[in-house]
């Protein structure tokens, strides 16, 4: 099952996906920044890695995070290694072919805040998103999801406030669990509150 999800930085990609996943029986989560690869034998690695949850009867959720990097120069220098994985649940190592099994892949954008901007032409190249392998790569997704950022999208957008609001409560609850009563309420200055 292969699915993607872009949103700014900040906007909670990453959290949503692992909350997911803690709500899954057998799901083993594992996380790969991808604009920390440099070759495609870490991206090899990767796999491997998601394999062995495979045979320890999990079902791996491998969260591939800036999946849209740049290598070097070359823009989504990653979608013609993920096509295969995707398609046929195989991969290459070292000219060996190895099966991956049952799995979920997460492909997060890091480059691209939405998919509108992801499959967008370029007008000058209208063709290089098709050389990149941009179309194979979408042909494969099963979903896609545009997580909004915190940032305010208009100036009548009310759900700003909610959405940070949101991800602030996450995160307080994650960091600073001291401040939360039994009961789950916040005990924090009513000023504070709505600053």
């Amino acid at each position: 099952l292969c699915m993607a999800v872009f949103g700014p930085p900040g906007s909670g990609k990453s959290f949503g996906v692992t909350e997911i996943a803690k709500s899954l029986a057998d799901v083993e989560p594992l996380e790969f920044n991808m604009a920390q690869f440099t070759d495609p034998t870490q991206l090899a690695g990767a796999f491997h890695l998601i394999r062995d949850a495979v045979v320890r009867g999990k079902v791996p959720l491998a969260f591939f995070d800036e999946f849209d990097a740049t290598v070097g120069v070359q823009e989504l220098a990653w979608l013609k290694y993920l096509l295969a994985p995707m398609q046929d649940g195989k991969f290459s190592d070292g000219g060996s072919v190895h099966l991956i099994g049952k799995a979920i892949f997460v492909f997060a954008g890091g480059t691209k805040h939405s998919y509108k901007d992801f499959i967008a032409t370029d007008p000058e190249d209208p063709e290089k998103f098709v050389r990149m392998k941009g179309p194979d790569f979408v042909s494969r997704l099963r979903g896609v999801i545009d997580v909004l950022g915190t940032e305010w999208r208009h100036a009548n957008d009310e759900m700003t406030l909610v959405r940070r609001a949101v991800l602030l409560r996450s995160f307080l609850g994650r960091k600073a669990k001291r401040i939360f009563e039994p009961g789950g309420q916040l005990r924090i200055d009513p000023g504070v509150l709505r600053a």
